[in-house]
């Protein structure tokens, strides 16, 4: 009874686990569309067109958390001036994200840079400087060494950076706490997997 008991209750864990996981990023999703449906971003994602890759996987995590990001390949339709959609967000995002990778920023990236600085100053705007694995800040951005930024080392799926990047976003410290938590329940549970076994 208690031999089975034991070895049942942490695999009954992991599912509900799970299914609570599931249930809360289902729920997430959902209220992302219904920002978005009303043109509400909580982030703009600034990147060099060379990171679109990491900042997909980026966005994919931000909507699980119930952070609808403005990201362009979903918000600037074909036959559209990049510059002219752009101007149009950028005063009503809550928050900017720059994304920074090996290649530094990007020539577009600049220039939005650039609007973001003016809204940190003059709304208070928060501007998170993103590194992404294997980035230096570029020259061309040395103003933004002077803001708490997030650092990703090895990979863009890291929790802790993950989670000081929705900190930032949402200025939700007890979220921050809670992604943390849940992330390394998860990966408590994947390293006591293999080793009960």
């Amino acid at each position: 009874g208690d031999a089975h008991d034991s070895i049942v209750a942490p695999d009954l864990r992991k599912i509900e686990l799970t299914a609570d996981d599931e249930a809360a990023r289902a729920a997430a999703r959902t209220a992302v569309q219904g920002k978005d449906a009303l043109q509400e971003f909580d982030v703009f994602l600034a990147h060099n067109s060379k990171d679109k890759a990491a900042v997909r996987v980026m966005v994919a995590k931000l909507r699980d958390v119930n952070i609808n990001p403005w990201f362009d390949e979903d918000e600037i339709p074909p036959g559209r001036w990049f510059q002219e959609v752009i101007q149009q967000v950028i005063p009503r995002v809550k928050a900017a994200a720059v994304v920074i990778g090996k290649d530094g920023l990007g020539r577009w990236e600049a220039l939005e840079l650039r609007a973001f600085t003016s809204q940190c100053v003059d709304n208070d705007m928060p501007v998170i400087p993103v590194l992404l694995p294997n980035a230096r800040w570029p020259a061309e951005a040395l103003f933004l060494k002077e803001l708490n930024a997030v650092k990703f080392l090895r990979s863009i799926d890291e929790a802790e950076p993950f989670a000081r990047l929705v900190w930032g976003i949402t200025e939700d410290r007890a979220m921050f706490y809670r992604l943390r938590h849940v992330n390394q329940e998860q990966l408590d549970a994947e390293i006591e997997g293999p080793l009960n076994s």
